[in-house]
């Protein structure tokens, strides 16, 4: 593959960050995760395996998990959350497994 020269293409080099894998689940959070000044006190990580993309149904829930001694589940609209025809949109929300349970906060959060 040839390497293009700047000087004879005009096009400045690119520059390439390094990757981090979403199997290093400490290294991604530190990354992609805006340090909002709060300190964690438990991360968690959900795997939910999804096949067949364009065959889903238009709303998933997956199954419970537990985090920061709470119960969560995924909401997940392969299609988007929307009345509008399907596009390349996917809304994914986190959702409290038991909201009629849950701290005060949550409860108002979701309600």
């Amino acid at each position: 593959m040839d390497v293009l020269d700047e000087k004879a293409s005009g096009i400045p080099p690119m520059e390439i960050e390094e990757v981090v894998s979403v199997h290093d689940h400490d290294a991604f959070a530190a990354k992609h995760l805006p340090d909002l000044g709060f300190d964690v006190k438990d991360l968690k990580t959900f795997s939910w395996t999804l096949r067949g993309w364009k065959k889903l149904e238009k709303k998933l829930t997956s199954e419970e998990f537990e985090c920061g001694g709470h119960k969560w589940r995924i909401l997940l609209f392969p299609f988007g959350n929307s009345n509008a025809p399907p596009n390349d949109t996917v809304s994914v929300y986190l959702d409290y497994a038991d909201p009629k349970k849950g701290p005060e906060a949550v409860r108002q959060a979701i309600s």
